[in-house]
């Protein structure tokens, strides 16, 4: 039976770092932004990524990722508020998501998002910043991941790093609170209790291979000694809980965590005004 589970939980990794594709199901015209166009970026490894990129000041910039399983059009909220501020956004779809190109590897797969966040930088601020350019990754639970991994890299030019429920201290409880709260696929043979979870632990430890990552970072790794970031978490959140999100924030010295009400994802519609106010807040604090 451990063999079966090791087996199958290899299987359902692979699903979950290579999901069924969701298209964009909105665009930036549905929440009043006018000056939008679709954009291309490549990646470092040839890989090819759909985006939107929203006009807005040179000076100001911002990379917008999303979800794992969604599109750039889950993060249309946001982008749109900041695109009203005066930020150019850079809207994306990671591989595997989206309209990006599919990358079929099972390996070394925290090095491959991260490239997707570092090369939309790279692109964003040689085709539409200013050379001292602010620039602000956003990443959204998965992504929060390879948004904190790109400032430990230190390889882009990067200020300030926000992150939506997520990222938390440890890999493991991550995949383990997608499939807490998901729908974990009823497999035969893994139906009683305790071999669904030893399934769902056989799940989270190939997950966690297959990304690749030394998680968490070191305090000085790259940007990760001086970089302000911002940890917005949900209170309700039981996919990232916010304990998991506080006890990574602690690692490093210059992070803000604002815990709001709400479930995953879930902040910035159900207490709208107090997740604006916080990242109005430490926007500030970037561009002074």
């Amino acid at each position: 039976m451990k063999l079966l589970a090791r087996a199958t939980g290899n299987v359902l990794a692979y699903s979950l770092l290579h999901p069924k594709r969701r298209k964009p199901h909105r665009s930036p015209s549905d929440f009043a932004v006018e000056a939008w166009e679709k954009q291309t970026v490549p990646t470092s490894d040839g890989k090819k990524l759909s985006c939107w990129l929203l006009h807005g000041e040179p000076g100001r910039l911002a990379v917008v990722g999303h979800g794992i399983g969604l599109s750039k059009s889950a993060s249309l909220g946001q982008a749109a508020y900041l695109n009203s501020q005066g930020f150019t956004v850079l809207m994306f779809d990671h591989r595997n998501h989206g309209e990006s190109s599919m990358d079929f590897n099972a390996m070394d797969m925290a090095r491959r998002f991260t490239l997707d966040v570092e090369s939309c930088v790279s692109w964003l601020r040689t085709n539409a910043g200013e050379p001292d350019a602010k620039m602000v990754v956003f990443g959204y639970s998965f992504s929060t991941f390879p948004s904190v991994y790109s400032a430990s890299r230190g390889l882009v030019d990067i200020d300030a790093v926000v992150c939506d429920s997520g990222p938390g201290l440890t890999l493991e409880s991550l995949f383990q609170g997608f499939m807490k709260a998901g729908k974990f696929p009823r497999i035969p043979g893994f139906t009683k209790p305790s071999s669904e979870a030893a399934l769902k632990e056989s799940t989270a430890v190939a997950a966690v291979k297959m990304l690749g990552a030394t998680w968490p970072p070191p305090q000085d790794a790259g940007l990760m000694s001086t970089i302000p970031m911002l940890f917005i978490s949900g209170r309700s959140d039981v996919v990232i809980e916010p304990a998991e999100v506080q006890a990574l924030a602690d690692h490093y010295p210059n992070v803000d965590v604002t815990v709001l009400e709400g479930t995953h994802l879930g902040a910035f519609k159900e207490n709208k005004d107090a997740y604006l106010e916080a990242l109005s807040e430490f926007l500030q604090t970037v561009n002074a």
